[in-house]
């Protein structure tokens, strides 16, 4: 049996304007637009799984950010801290 839809991602106004810019921008890291995508194509009420088909990831991929801009906004789109040591570059 199919899951039920997701509801669409509710997107703030100001927060819209910057995940388009975002996602237009030629010098966006690929993997910030990505996340931009999946959040704009959500929030336009696109399902999970042809969100992921779309933009070629996992279905798994497509909830976690939708999952992580719902609790936390474009600061949930950052990277999270890494455990261990900072690389060191000489």
């Amino acid at each position: 049996m199919a899951h039920p839809p997701a509801p669409p991602l509710v997107i703030d106004e100001s927060d819209l304007a910057a995940l388009q810019a975002i996602a237009r921008a030629p010098t966006s890291e690929q993997r910030l637009v990505t996340r931009a995508r999946i959040v704009l194509r959500s929030g336009e009420g696109a399902a999970i799984d042809h969100v992921a088909r779309e933009l070629g990831v996992a279905v798994m991929t497509v909830k976690l950010w939708r999952r992580r801009y719902a609790e936390a906004g474009l600061e949930g789109l950052a990277d999270a801290p890494r455990p261990g040591h900072p690389p060191t570059y000489t």
